[in-house]
């Protein structure tokens, strides 16, 4: 019995296993302040269990590599114990991903610069970014390219009407007559009926956000979905 014990146990100190998310988030909660005042520890548990368990790495292997022992790392697996910056710059140089992507400042797993540099102007995570890279040099960007290419430009948001109101009531701030200030507000009014035309002209068909209208799906900005209202005209019309 206890020679079982033993074993199981050694056993899994290399086994390649996964820790219940809801494991990590009941450790989480005890701790003062709960997963609000502590999101980067319950944010950094998660994702390290997940790459371990997706790169299906032995445990007790990449605990020497890093030199800490098996049960700091089951520690910082299950959110118990948060690791101090040289281990945390250890893990990700050995899981070869950013110490901000394990930390959940950044999405973006890869630490490659032409990466980075992509996540930061356009937001495609490393996966996709990966697979275009790949669709790409395969088929010389005549497969999946070209047509993304067409969704994402039937994406073109309409001219911002705040900007121009915006712009429009600049002259209260001006020591103009009335006669000047009605001559400016008409100019940007043109302008902005000029690129609204130049816009409607195009016949944009946003087949993207409609398909995320469609699904109700969650956004963190909603500043990003203003074209909704341009969704709706071509659906009714």
């Amino acid at each position: 019995m206890g020679n079982n014990k033993k074993e199981k146990k050694k056993r899994n100190k290399r086994e390649i296993y996964d820790v219940d998310p809801e494991e990590i988030k009941e450790n989480i909660e005890k701790l003062q302040g709960g997963i609000e005042e502590n999101k980067a520890r319950y944010i950094f548990a998660t994702r390290l269990n997940y790459l371990l368990t997706e790169k299906e790495i032995d445990q007790e292997k990449f605990a020497s590599k890093i030199c800490i022992s098996v049960g700091s790392l089951s520690n910082y697996r299950r959110g118990i114990r948060e690791p101090s910056l040289t281990v945390l710059e250890k893990m990700a140089n050995e899981l070869k991903v950013s110490s901000d992507y394990l930390l959940g400042i950044v999405d973006l797993k890869s630490t490659e610069y032409d990466y980075k540099n992509i996540y930061e102007i356009i937001g495609l995570t490393d996966d996709a970014i990966s697979i275009l890279q790949k669709y790409n040099s395969i088929y010389k960007g005549q497969v999946l390219i070209p047509i993304l290419n067409f969704l994402i430009a039937q994406e073109e948001l309409p001219p911002d009407e705040t900007r121009y109101e915006f712009m429009s009531h600049k002259s209260d701030n001006q020591k103009w007559d009335k006669k000047k200030k009605e001559e400016w507000q008409n100019i940007v009014k043109e302008h902005y009926e000029k690129e609204l035309k130049k816009w409607e002209d195009k016949n944009y068909l946003p087949i993207i956000s409609m398909i995320e209208y469609f699904y109700n799906l969650k956004v963190k900005d909603e500043k990003i979905y203003m074209v909704d209202e341009t969704i709706r005209h071509f659906i009714t019309n």
